[in-house]
């Protein structure tokens, strides 16, 4: 049967209106996002080089959520949200190849180094002109979108400082383990705090207040479950800048595009700005927790930034044309929906002729 697109149509605004249209929930999102980055404000003067940027759909105005009033006068999110975190450690950065050939272990830098002024979320390291040593390099792993961090001789020498633990999590064969992060999360008395770091211990107060703070593991990240029933958590992942745009994604800033979106200035600053490595492997392989993913959050925030409204309308219905169709069992998530929506952008234009976006074809958007 053909799908009627002008009842999707319909269907399309209705929930536009009931979600990105509720004057309560537009209001609290834009009151937290302000105070999210006076938090990551916060966090970057007490602790120097790291950088804190809000992701997810939270960030990009992708989500489901209202916030709703009970009759007893509290406040809920329903359908569940999650606010998402990125912790950058600016100092760690990755390198993807060794520019000599050679190994890291045949010296301290044999051609491992990469130039002082390259950009890390959208900042320098530094006027100075000298070459600046990776902390670690990037190696292949047998599954695609990860890769293994082999810590370099002057990696080796940062973890050195005290208090720091990450050394404890390198391999014989000079690989970090993702396990540095999220082992860090222990259990004393009855209350779970993160302990591996300043950064951790920091995030611990400003959270905790007057209230036992709870963490879990979701994938990469630290998860804030304290609020699960006012219908939101808090999400923490730690992640090292790779300064360069990896070769496996280089066939994303080269390819043809049937339209003008991304313009050619959006790719350019999304591939200066390089990836982030977060600590999850692959669970198709045998050595996962030799395994980071390359992570693209810091790309996905100047792409979501860069949608009409009319497109973030079409991807929410389709969000919630996948949740309420798919079994929870289902290894499809939002996130593959995400990267189908992007690619059909590139495909479909935003000036008026056939196939465009518009508000008459919503339902044929979405069907």
């Amino acid at each position: 049967m053909e799908p009627n697109h002008q009842v999707l149509g319909v269907y399309a605004d209705a929930l536009t209106t009931l979600i990105k249209n509720h004057d309560l929930t537009k209001t609290a999102m834009k009151f937290l996002r302000n105070n999210f980055q006076l938090f990551a404000d916060k966090l970057k003067a007490q602790v120097q080089g790291i950088d804190v940027i809000q992701v997810g759909s939270s960030y990009d105005d992708l989500h489901l959520a209202r916030l709703l009033k009970s009759e007893e006068g509290s406040y809920q999110f329903f359908p569940e949200v999650d606010f998402d975190f990125d912790m950058i450690y600016l100092s760690y950065v990755v390198g993807e190849t060794d520019i000599s050939g050679t190994r890291e272990g045949d010296a301290d830098c044999n051609g491992q180094c990469l130039p002082s002024s390259t950009n890390l979320t959208g900042s320098s390291l530094g006027d100075s002109g000298k070459v600046q040593q990776p902390f670690a390099v990037m190696e292949s792993s047998s599954c695609p979108g990860y890769v293994k961090l082999r810590v370099t001789p002057h990696g080796r020498q940062m973890l050195k400082k005290p208090g720091c633990r990450i050394g404890n999590f390198i391999t014989p064969k000079g690989y970090l383990l993702n396990t540095a992060f999220t082992s860090g999360l222990v259990n004393e008395g009855g209350r779970t705090e993160i302990v591996y770091s300043r950064v951790g211990q920091f995030v611990t107060d400003v959270l905790q207040k007057s209230e036992t703070t709870v963490y879990t593991k979701t994938g990469p990240a630290i998860t804030e479950i304290n609020k699960a029933c006012h219908g939101y958590t808090y999400d923490f992942v730690h992640a090292f800048p790779c300064s360069t745009w990896p070769t496996v994604a280089k066939g994303w800033a080269d390819r043809a595009r049937r339209c003008q979106w991304p313009n050619d200035t959006l790719i350019q600053n999304i591939v200066r700005d390089g990836c982030l490595l977060v600590a999850i492997g692959s669970q198709q392989t045998s050595d996962s927790s030799e395994e980071w993913r390359l992570s693209f959050v810091q790309a996905e925030r100047m792409l979501s930034d860069s949608l009409s409204n009319l497109q973030k309308t079409c991807y929410s219905v389709v969000k919630v044309m996948l949740k309420s169709s798919l079994s929870e069992r289902s290894i499809l998530t939002s996130y593959h929906m995400k990267n189908i929506f992007y690619y059909l952008c590139e495909e479909v234009a935003t000036s008026p002729r056939p196939g465009h976006w518009s508000h008459l074809g919503t339902g044929s958007c979405n069907s």
